[in-house]
């Protein structure tokens, strides 16, 4: 007996919202890392400045999609 999959109209939107979620809080585990490693400060400092910036990027696009 085959399981039925349900749909819902929405359930497109919900999952790009997720997904929006998910690469915010892989940002912020990105940082985290960062803080607790090995690396020169300068290395360090070069990536927080790139992570931060993806993570800025990812808030506005999560801010875009919840203000159409």
């Amino acid at each position: 007996m085959e399981k039925k999959k349900r749909t819902f109209d929405f359930i497109e939107e919900v999952e790009e919202l997720r997904d929006k979620f998910k690469k915010i809080v892989d940002d912020l585990d990105r940082l985290i890392e960062l803080n607790n490693s090995e690396k020169s400060d300068e290395e360090i400092e070069e990536d927080i400045e790139i992570v931060g910036a993806l993570y800025l990027k990812h808030l506005i696009d999560l801010s875009s999609f919840l203000l159409q």
